[in-house]
């Protein structure tokens, strides 16, 4: 961060704040002198247009006075410059359904869809793309300082304190004559939890490396999301239960996100080609198109990856804000948003011969002779379905949602929980 930049940031909008305040005043001087000879609404509407500009001044010159305030505690007067430095490319390949059914064919109710049947466009949205993210040294520690400047702003407190680099590398703070741990001493500092997950997540690793991260609702990306995985992954042997070749029921709910327009994926690879990602998908999460306050942001969910990769995905979206780009560890929070959306799918199939006579003969080995399964639609939710192997009917309908993590899913709506100072 450039603290002579936000400086003359800070000075410009309070000159700008000064200038409306005294154009306010004016402007009520003529109309308290003018008040005997009559003043029409035109005048207080004015004034009352006036007073709205004037307040907005001033919110923004609070707001570069609190960053720079914040900014300059954190890095003790010093000037910090080491930022991510972003190019955007434009999304380098198109739809591809030969591509989809290679990946549901792995998969036996899904081997059965025509997927083409169940994608929508996604909305007009100037998110997808191909970002080549250079991460020079000290990237984790200059985000890290932004995580802490932006909960403090959330939670409406000032930083009093410096971090040096050597601090945020070590994990240890030197309070007068003692050394204690860093998230200890953030938790003291009135710092969130989000603060000090963060932290405990993040790589520590100071060299400068450069990835690239992909924005995209291809439906070959999305029926891809757990197909195209490294193999690293810390979940379901190294992948996620949406990967086809797992055969898990919930692999059924790629359907619901091929079907939801608002509905992205964000990739995490080495290689600017992205024309084979067959294990080459490092980390990835599941992002949602927001329109809130006349402001659209692409807000990402769960990240899959290793430890490592999760950490770098998420100082990757983190360099991404520019963009309206956001992990959602860093916008969540208690405000409730609601949006429309799409993302419930039916559709029918017919069951496994194979695991008809199964069923028959002893217990189903997939409900266990509940003839119902449970799939997790996130936070806590499960939609109840019938069970593939031994419904009465061989064939079965099913209606599914995209599999919702860090929000609910409810078919035409969606909702999250946010923090709305920052998207502000």
């Amino acid at each position: 961060m450039d603290l002579k930049t936000l400086e003359e940031s800070h000075m410009k909008s309070v000159v700008l704040y000064r200038t409306d305040s005294m154009k306010f005043r004016e402007l009520k001087k003529f109309i308290d002198v003018s008040l005997d000879a009559g003043v029409d609404g035109f005048w207080k509407k004015e004034l009352s247009k006036r007073a709205k500009i004037m307040h907005a001044r001033r919110q923004e010159a609070l707001s570069y006075y609190m960053l720079f305030k914040n900014w300059r505690a954190l890095l003790g007067g010093s000037v910090h410059t080491n930022e991510a430095q972003v190019i955007k490319h434009p999304l380098s390949i198109s739809n591809n359904f030969k591509e989809v059914d290679s990946i549901f064919n792995m998969h036996d109710v899904l081997s059965q869809l025509d997927s083409r049947e169940f994608y929508k466009a996604r909305k007009t949205n100037k998110f997808e793309g191909t970002y080549e993210i250079r991460l020079p040294a000290e990237t984790g520690y200059t985000q890290f300082l932004k995580v802490l400047v932006d909960d403090a702003i959330s939670n409406s407190f000032s930083i009093g304190y410096s971090l040096t680099p050597s601090e945020w590398l070590s994990g240890y703070k030197v309070d007068g004559k003692r050394k204690i741990r860093l998230n200890s001493f953030l938790r003291r500092k009135g710092h969130s939890q989000y603060v000090l997950d963060y932290y405990s997540l993040s790589s520590k690793d100071d060299k400068s490396r450069k990835v690239y991260v992909t924005i995209s609702a291809t439906p070959q990306h999305i029926a891809g999301m757990s197909f195209y995985s490294s193999g690293d992954w810390l979940t379901y042997s190294g992948t996620s239960c949406l990967d086809p070749r797992n055969g898990y029921d919930e692999a059924t709910q790629l359907v619901g996100a091929l079907a939801d327009d608002s509905l992205f994926v964000a990739m995490l690879h080495e290689k600017k080609d992205i024309s084979n990602l067959k294990g080459a998908m490092k980390a990835r999460t599941v992002c949602r198109l927001i329109d809130y306050n006349e402001k659209v942001c692409c807000i990402g969910s769960k990240l899959y990856g290793s430890k490592e990769n999760k950490s770098l995905l998420q100082k990757c979206l983190v360099a991404l804000n520019r963009y309206g780009v956001f992990p959602y560890n860093q916008v969540k929070g208690e405000d409730s948003l609601k949006i429309q959306a799409s993302g419930r799918a039916v559709f029918t199939f017919e069951r496994n011969p194979e695991t008809i006579e199964d069923s028959q003969n002893e217990t189903c080995f997939r409900c266990r002779g509940e003839r119902f399964l449970f799939l997790d639609n996130g936070e806590g939710i499960q939609d109840k379905v019938p069970c593939i192997s031994c419904n009465d009917s061989n064939v079965i309908e099913r209606t599914v949602t995209p599999l919702a993590e860090h929000y609910v899913h409810y078919g035409n709506t969606i909702e999250l929980k946010i923090n709305e100072n920052i998207l502000k």
